[in-house]
């Protein structure tokens, strides 16, 4: 495990969060009734409806693992000075005239 925290914006940890929760309400319900309707079907060994629901419910298990480590290990960033840029700054370049916003969201 990482001792270190996962810096990600108020955004972000929101988007995390609904997609964890979006598989865990819906995706893998659907995935679990998609494998047993499959398994339901008879032999296993020729089933590639079978195999491949396995495979999506291993997918979306792992998804949901690794989302649960990250909402975990996350720290959100908020204020910073306006002297440094880090995570979670939202910083304007202009350039020959034309403006671009960018958010920094990797340090």
């Amino acid at each position: 495990m990482s001792l270190q925290k996962v810096l990600v914006t108020r955004e972000g940890l929101t988007e995390l969060k609904k997609e964890h929760d979006e598989l865990v309400q819906s995706k893998r319900p659907e995935a679990v009734t998609r494998l047993a309707n499959a398994r339901g079907q008879g032999d296993l060994t020729e089933n590639s409806e079978y195999t491949a629901a396995k495979q999506d419910l291993a997918f979306i298990d792992g998804r949901i693992a690794e989302l649960e480590q990250v909402l975990h290990e996350a720290k959100v960033v908020s204020s910073h000075s306006r002297k440094k840029v880090d995570v979670g700054c939202k910083v304007t370049l202009t350039i020959k005239g034309k403006k671009e916003t960018f958010t920094i969201v990797s340090g």
